[in-house]
């Protein structure tokens, strides 16, 4: 793993750790929404790696 890739998965620890905190923990759902904000940029890292094997296998099937 790459120095990205841990940020990236310290982000997803602490948005799943948290969300389970809170809900279990806390039952108020208006402490969850703090932690939406930390899922928007893990959310568009996991969209551009999609769309770029999308774009790999389509480019990989045009050459052949």
């Amino acid at each position: 793993m790459n120095i990205d890739e841990n940020y990236l998965l310290y982000a997803v620890i602490f948005f799943i750790g948290g969300f389970i905190f809170h809900t279990f923990w806390e039952t108020k759902s208006q402490y969850v929404y703090q932690y939406t904000a930390s899922l928007i940029p893990v959310a568009s890292v996991g969209l551009y790696k999609v769309m770029d094997f999308i774009w790999n296998r389509i480019e990989s099937l045009r050459s052949k």
